[in-house]
């Protein structure tokens, strides 16, 4: 007997896989996977453009990570592009500004996702980066 062969996966299932798997070398931390991670995200985008602002979102986190700030400044204004109100997108601009000695446009950033996002958590997170941030308390 002989066995049937596999059930084809949906693209989206598979773009879900993928990213789920490019997330998961985040997590161990391990550069050597980072680049991996981005075919990874490459592939989800090609069978999955309905999340793309997410995959877009974590390739800057990869590209970050691989010290290539342009591409992710690139991947983190492509996301934004398809969705205006990805607060962690906006957020992760705002710390790669700081992290560049940017001061002033991480501000910027910082305040705009301020005025916009969840506030308990982004003061949480403008906190962490820059504990002078000028907001004003709610």
């Amino acid at each position: 007997m002989t066995t049937p062969p596999p059930a084809p996966i949906a693209p989206d299932l598979l773009a879900r896989l993928y990213n789920l798997r490019a997330f998961s070398g985040s997590l161990i931390a391990f550069p050597p996977l980072y680049k991996a991670a981005l075919e990874d995200l490459d592939r989800a985008l090609s069978w999955h453009p309905q999340h793309a602002e997410h995959y877009w979102m974590n390739k800057g986190t990869f590209y970050a990570r691989l010290n290539e700030p342009g591409e992710a400044l690139a991947a983190y204004r492509r996301a934004l592009e398809i969705q205006p109100h990805l607060h962690y997108a906006t957020y992760a601009r705002a710390a790669l500004y700081y992290l560049l000695g940017d001061t002033a446009r991480g501000r910027e950033e910082a305040l705009q996702v301020l005025q916009e996002g969840p506030r308990t958590l982004i003061r949480q997170w403008i906190s962490e980066l820059d504990p002078t941030f000028p907001y004003q308390p709610l």
